[in-house]
């Protein structure tokens, strides 16, 4: 009895050792992104500029600078090489963890942004009972050179 059961331990121990639980994930090595590709068009040079959490929208103001939404709720600007701290006054939104949907999302200029200072924000918020709704509403930045705050408009 007793070599019987070191056979079966010989056996399971490696097995259970090498065996995953069903659903987990097995870490996977960090690969650092490329610092070139080549494409039909020519070579392209990457560059790290700045590090964002989950950045989802993008839109271009007169002038060049760079109005960029993260999904947990910042909106940031990209200027002159330099991300600014998030702009205030940007609606609370419903995100919970990465891979779910909701958040800040997209993010558009006014055709007429230049004298009416508009933008307008794509995200999900919660209704008084905790439910998710998705909101589309208008933002002027304000202030000389858009001192990072904002008003909303509905």
């Amino acid at each position: 009895m007793h070599s019987m059961s070191l056979r079966w331990s010989t056996f399971l121990i490696p097995l259970l050792t090498a065996a995953t639980p069903v659903g987990a994930q097995q870490p996977q090595p960090t690969i650092p992104p490329p610092s070139a590709v080549s494409t039909s068009a020519g070579n392209i040079r990457i560059e790290r500029l700045a590090s964002l959490e989950y950045p989802w929208g993008m839109a271009v103001l007169p002038g060049g600078r760079l109005l960029i939404t993260e999904k947990p709720g910042r909106l940031r600007i990209w200027e002159n090489g330099r991300l600014s701290e998030p702009v205030g006054g940007v609606p609370s939104v419903v995100y919970r963890r990465p891979g779910e949907q909701g958040g800040l999302l997209d993010v558009e200029a006014d055709p007429n942004f230049a004298t009416n200072r508009l933008v307008y924000l794509s995200y999900v918020e919660a209704d008084l009972q905790g439910a998710k709704a998705a909101e589309t509403n208008e933002m002027r930045l304000g202030g000389p050179r858009d001192q990072m705050s904002c008003a909303m408009y509905k």
